[in-house]
C-alpha cells in the first residue's frame, strides 16, 4: 500500500480546490471526485517471472494490478487498473545491449487493451 500526499498546510484548498464530485468525460461519468484534496492511496498486487539462462539474455515478465483511492479518471488522469510488462535483454556484442521492452494497459477508458514498445542500446 502506498499513501501519496501533496501537501500544503493552510493553503491545500488553494493547491487541490474542491473538485465537481461527479465528472464526465467521453470515457463515461465519474463520481466521488470531491474527496481528492491532494491525498490517494494505492494498492498493488504484482507477480513476476524472469529467466536469465545465460548472461548473454535475460526475459522479464511482470503482472500488476492497481487499486487506486479515489478512482483514476480516464481523460483527466490516473493509472491502468491492469498493466503487464515484457522486457527482453540481449547482449548483441562485447559492448553492445539491446533491451526491447513491450507494455500493455488493460480495461481502462473504453481501451481493452492499449500496447507500447520500447527499444534501448546500452553499452
Amino acid at each position: 500500500m502506498l499513501n501519496i500526499g501533496d501537501f500544503y498546510g493552510a493553503q491545500q484548498l488553494y493547491a487541490y480546490p474542491a473538485a465537481p464530485d461527479t465528472q464526465t468525460t467521453a470515457f463515461g461519468t465519474f463520481t466521488g471526485l470531491a474527496a481528492f484534496d491532494g491525498f490517494a492511496t494505492s494498492r498493488s498486487l504484482s507477480g513476476s517471472m524472469v529467466y536469465a539462462p545465460t548472461p548473454y539474455f535475460a526475459l522479464n515478465l511482470t503482472m500488476q494490478h492497481f487499486q487506486v483511492t479515489p478512482a483514476p479518471v480516464p481523460g483527466l488522469g490516473g493509472q491502468a487498473p491492469y498493466q503487464f510488462n515484457a522486457d527482453v535483454r540481449v547482449r548483441i556484442s562485447q559492448h553492445i545491449l539491446v533491451d526491447v521492452s513491450r507494455q500493455y494497459y488493460f480495461n481502462f477508458a473504453s481501451e481493452k487493451w492499449s500496447p507500447q514498445y520500447g527499444i534501448q542500446f546500452s553499452p
